[in-house]
């Protein structure tokens, strides 16, 4: 035997308001599934800028290896790791621009501590 969905609850109502269409015609499934697809879309494109970002860092760690070094390299790894886009532009030029390691750590030291996610 099925008991209805407000039977189930005393005083006949659920504990929590399910959210209603917002568009007339709009069945809940309808509703459900374009608030889910929109969540999806948000977290992929989350996780493609996250990637662009993992992927810019490990360029410039590898152009900071053939120019300055190994150990260079090393500790701008941790610098880079939670820069953002602008960050990771700044310390890109950086390798161009600077002639030492102790230089371009510098520079990338800058942007870890002043605007970084730090």
């Amino acid at each position: 035997m099925e008991v209805s969905q407000t039977a189930r609850y005393a005083g006949g109502r659920p504990p929590c308001r399910v959210p209603r269409p917002r568009t007339r015609g709009q069945t809940y499934a309808e509703w459900a599934e374009s608030h889910r697809q929109r969540g999806l879309e948000q977290g992929l494109e989350r996780g493609l800028e996250r990637g662009r970002a993992e992927g810019r860092a490990k360029l410039l760690v590898r152009l900071a290896s053939r120019r300055f070094g190994a150990e260079t390299a090393e500790q701008l790894a941790g610098l880079v790791r939670a820069m953002g886009g602008e960050e990771l532009a700044r310390v890109g030029d950086a390798v161009v621009d600077c002639d030492t390691g102790d230089e371009l750590l510098a520079v990338a030291g800058n942007g870890a501590t002043e605007g970084g996610k730090r």
